[in-house]
């Protein structure tokens, strides 16, 4: 592992974090408020800031992924699995929360956090946000700017905000 520039402030109590061997880190960001919070970040190239606040929220990225200049949070218990060879152009945003609460007149919350799945190979061009609850299928490109709300079906290309599919039977290499 090679970290060039790192920033890391942990509080709480049974955190986890594991850096695969190989991963190279050229600028890391790393703020973790709770207990018993995991992250695993696979064989890959990172320039990142990642959050995990509050207890038991997870963040696992895959092997061979590159990831640029992205913001990433896990909060409320909430868990964001990220793919093996996924790419994530500058900058990317990618939270399992909207940070605040919002609740109806009865107190009740309305804007609940959920997971964040993005499987294997998919690419993130500039300015993605992938928000709560969006699960992004195998091999799918994501076009500039598009705001990730729900299910992106495998082999496809999305954009706009909401991301729709644009493109169906498509896939994509790294250069």
């Amino acid at each position: 592992m090679a970290v060039h520039k790192k920033t890391i402030d942990i509080k709480g109590k049974n955190n986890e974090i594991e850096i695969a061997s190989g991963a190279i880190i050229y600028d890391l960001s790393l703020v973790v408020r709770g207990n018993f919070n995991k992250l695993y970040l696979g064989k890959g190239s990172y320039t990142i800031t990642i959050e995990l606040m509050g207890d038991n929220n997870s963040i696992t990225i895959g092997d061979g992924s590159i990831i640029y200049n992205s913001f990433i949070t896990a909060q409320d218990g909430k868990n964001i699995v990220i793919g093996k060879d996924c790419l994530f152009a500058n900058p990317t945003d990618i939270r399992t929360t909207d940070h605040h609460p919002i609740f109806d007149l009865q107190g009740q919350r309305v804007n609940q956090s959920r997971d964040v799945i993005i499987e294997d190979r998919v690419w993130l061009a500039r300015n993605v946000n992938v928000l709560k609850g969006a699960h992004i299928e195998p091999d799918v490109v994501i076009g500039v700017g598009a705001v990730v709300t729900g299910r992106i079906p495998a082999n496809s290309v999305a954009a706009g905000v909401p991301a729709r599919v644009v493109r169906s039977g498509t896939t994509w290499r790294d250069c």
